[in-house]
């Protein structure tokens, strides 16, 4: 959609929007409140601790015109007040103040990072530094991820990210998606690593809000945090949502894995997967769908775990892409290529749909189908599992189990 068009559609909403909703929750000392801007592009809260009212108004940049029925998240805190901003016809932004007064902030298409390094009371440094401590010991931690990871699994919505002294936050659409991930790639290093929360509104009981905010705690040499401290060494369960580790699981065959998924249910579990495209995922009677190059990956991470590790699944017909880190199998119906850094096989998958073994041992990766086993050199390991589907297949699986081999 071109930048016109969208700039029409702001208009024609700042015309035809009246309404001004609002919901309040608290979360850990917080309080989130989300309204709707009127067709004044005003949204109005009342801040907790004095009782005042507090005013946010939303423009078009380089214009006057107000931008109606944008939902507006406030988080409201003695240390800080910070304003989520979604409007379907801009990218999203995250906004921190030290304190408040009037708000006037303008929304664009585009993707405009937002340093936070002063002690103005927009762009506070230290606002924004309180509102990623709340962020860590409130959202759910999802993993850490290194510049691989987070590049493959991030999709729109807003950021928030801390690297050496350094808080800034950025915000971008599906429409501007390849610039959003150009620019985080463009800022963080190879070796950069990165302690991953996530807010997800309708979480929370928020219905106009629906962009994730993604708070990155980003580290040039490690020293990420690896899940559940109080889980017994060898397991390491990433974000340590219930239901991510095995010692999480009801079932019995999912018991003393690293990471297990019977797909039981109706709905793909969101605590163990993130979802990097849906064109239609489904899950039903035991059975994952992925069609046309729908992609999940698990949330945990796999890398402190143990060296040497196996991935089972069973997959009926086309099995897709199975990523395990920096190395994999792609297949469809009948044949696939195993691969690892510069080394390649061509392997037969007949037989994919009683089951089939992708594991890492001795050096080399293995696959393990209908008692046939092909392997290549491999000096990766295996951090992390992703299942895509082809661009016009369905992929269908039965069962993912990782486990120390």
């Amino acid at each position: 959609m071109s930048l016109e068009k969208k700039v029409s559609i702001g208009m024609f909403a700042a015309l035809a929007g009246t309404a001004c909703t609002e919901d309040t929750r608290t979360l850990g000392g917080v309080t989130i409140t989300e309204a709707v801007t009127d067709s004044e592009g005003k949204a109005y809260f009342t801040e907790t601790e004095s009782g005042e009212e507090v005013e946010v108004r939303l423009v078009i940049k380089d214009t006057d015109f107000p931008v109606s029925d944008a939902a507006v998240l406030y988080f409201d805190n003695a240390d800080f007040k910070a304003f989520l901003l979604n409007h379907d016809a801009f990218s999203p932004q995250l906004q921190i103040a030290e304190h408040n007064s009037g708000h006037v902030y303008s929304l664009t298409p585009a993707v405009v990072p937002t340093p936070h390094n002063s002690h103005q009371k927009e762009n506070s440094k230290s606002g924004a530094e309180k509102y990623l401590s709340w962020a860590e010991a409130n959202w759910e931690h999802t993993g850490c991820l290194n510049q691989e990871n987070m590049l493959t699994l991030m999709k729109p919505g807003a950021f928030l990210m801390k690297k050496l002294n350094l808080v800034e936050t950025l915000g971008f659409s599906e429409d501007k998606f390849d610039e959003g991930v150009q620019y985080i790639e463009d800022n963080l290093p190879e070796s950069a690593v990165a302690d991953v929360y996530v807010f997800i509104p309708y979480q929370h009981g928020f219905s106009a809000s629906t962009t994730t905010i993604t708070a990155l705690d980003i580290k040039l040499s490690g020293g990420c945090s690896y899940g559940n401290p109080s889980a017994p060494p060898g397991n390491d369960y990433g974000s340590g949502s219930t239901g991510s580790g095995g010692n999480n699981n009801n079932d019995d065959d999912c018991s003393g894995m690293l990471f297990c998924d019977e797909f039981t249910g109706t709905s793909l579990n969101t605590s163990k997967w993130n979802i990097v495209n849906d064109s239609g995922i489904d899950v039903s009677g035991g059975w994952l769908s992925l069609p046309n190059a729908s992609s999940i990956a698990a949330q945990n991470q796999f890398d402190s775990s143990c060296k040497d590790k196996q991935v089972d699944l069973r997959s009926a017909s086309y099995v897709g892409s199975v990523f395990l880190g920096k190395m994999g199998l792609s297949a469809n119906k009948d044949t696939g290529i195993l691969a690892c850094g510069g080394e390649d096989a061509i392997v037969n998958i007949a037989g994919a749909e009683n089951g089939l073994s992708l594991y890492k041992s001795g050096g080399l990766l293995s696959l393990l189908v209908s008692g046939e086993v092909t392997s290549v050199p491999c000096l990766e390991d295996i951090s992390y599992v992703q299942l895509t589907a082809g661009l016009n297949d369905k992929v269908e699986i039965d069962y993912v189990k990782v486990k120390c081999r």
